[in-house]
């Protein structure tokens, strides 16, 4: 059964070979919210790396995306790490020297929010999901493709909580959102 399904993969991508990006991300007008938290925490200094392996399918290319974005909070100094690891989907539509795209993507995250508190440091971290979505264009070159976008990424988590000075500290509903500019390279 197995080896049918990548015959048909295979099959399907009319001979196109996969091609793996790698971006650069750099967030904006982010924010961090959770239902215990006094108000939302503005992201600063947010940028990360993400990595598609994409195999592609008449119309679109499909395949795992593993994303990290690391942000500092304006009003808690807090520090943000967030992993993603999911499935993406881009459609692809040649217009002249370069290809447009739109993109999505959906996946589980893993959050580790670092603040001060009073009663000592909390490492809050927990198991979530994430949805990104938006686009931009893919300009050839002779060796690769340069590849540039505008997305929306939002995290939600049930719950990050961790153990203060012997005391279990849990935030509900915490979340993350921004829009991401990008640019790397296919290959």
């Amino acid at each position: 059964m197995r080896s049918s399904l990548l015959g048909l993969v295979l099959l399907s991508s009319g001979g196109a070979h996969a091609t793996i990006e790698l971006s650069a991300m750099l967030g904006f007008a982010g924010e961090g919210d959770c239902d215990d938290c006094l108000g939302n925490d503005d992201l600063e200094r947010d940028f990360g790396v993400m990595v598609f392996y994409e195999i592609p399918l008449p119309e679109v290319t499909v395949g795992p995306r593993a994303a990290i974005q690391l942000a500092n909070g304006d009003d808690t100094d807090g520090n943000y790490r967030e992993l993603d690891v999911g499935g993406w989907l881009r459609w692809v539509h040649p217009a002249g020297k370069v290809d447009l795209f739109a993109a999505g993507g959906v996946g589980l995250s893993h959050g580790q929010w670092s603040f001060d508190t009073a009663g000592g440091d909390a490492d809050l971290a927990g198991l979530g999901y994430h949805f990104v979505a938006g686009g931009g264009a893919i300009w050839p070159t002779a060796n690769l493709e340069l590849v540039g976008g505008l997305y929306y990424a939002a995290r939600r988590y049930p719950e990050l909580e961790d153990t203060v000075n012997g005391l279990k500290v849990t935030v509900d509903d915490a979340e993350t959102d921004r829009f991401l500019l990008t640019a790397g390279v296919r290959f």
